[in-house]
Formats: C-alpha cells, sequence, structure tokens
C-alpha cells in the first residue's frame, strides 16, 4: 500500500511469512507487522509494533519520521523487531528502538 514502506520479510520456523513496515499514514504513524500463512496469498490483519505518532509532545509534535524495520525470530520463538524514529517528546533526534513480541 502507498505510505506503508519500506518492507521487511522474514520466514518464520513454522514456515510462516513475517512482514513488517514502517506507516506513514496520517493516523496509522509507526511500526506495523503482518503475517501470512499461505506463502504471502493471504495476510493477517496489520499488529501495530510502535505507534510513532501516539507520541506528542506538548508542541503539539509527534514522531513524524520513523520504520525501516528489521525482524528475526528468536530461539524462543518470540520475535525482536527493531526501527528507528524521530522526534519523540523523550528524544527529539532520530534513534534506534526494538520491540519483542509473539505472533
Amino acid at each position: 500500500m502507498p505510505k506503508e514502506i519500506p518492507a521487511d520479510l522474514l520466514r518464520l520456523r513454522d514456515g510462516s511469512i513475517l512482514l513488517s513496515y514502517g506507516s506513514r499514514l496520517r493516523g496509522a504513524l509507526g511500526v506495523h507487522a503482518r503475517i501470512s500463512r499461505d506463502d504471502g496469498l493471504t495476510w493477517d490483519a496489520p499488529r501495530v509494533l510502535f505507534k510513532t505518532g501516539a507520541h506528542v509532545s506538548s508542541s503539539g509534535a509527534g514522531g513524524v519520521d520513523g520504520g525501516y524495520p528489521s525482524s528475526i525470530q528468536l530461539e524462543d520463538g518470540s520475535i525482536l523487531t527493531a526501527y528507528y524514529c524521530s522526534r519523540l517528546p523523550w528524544h527529539q533526534r532520530y534513534h534506534m528502538g526494538v520491540v519483542f513480541w509473539q505472533d
């Protein structure tokens, strides 16, 4: 979809495909993920891993730039997704963040 870029694809141990991507859609800024269990023919609903637009400072400025996620599956089956973001209330410059999550 437009403004949902760039993508990172990962084949999980169970054979499904994980798609993680940055969303730059108004009202949905952040890092999202979807999983396909049929080799990419269909995809589950987006999971929001991190909302950059949800963090708004007193000046009204929220994180407006972020994404470029990269995911790996850990030994215990959990997933680690790394991303970058800028201009959050607690860090106004660019930074790297990580999210640990389960499918």
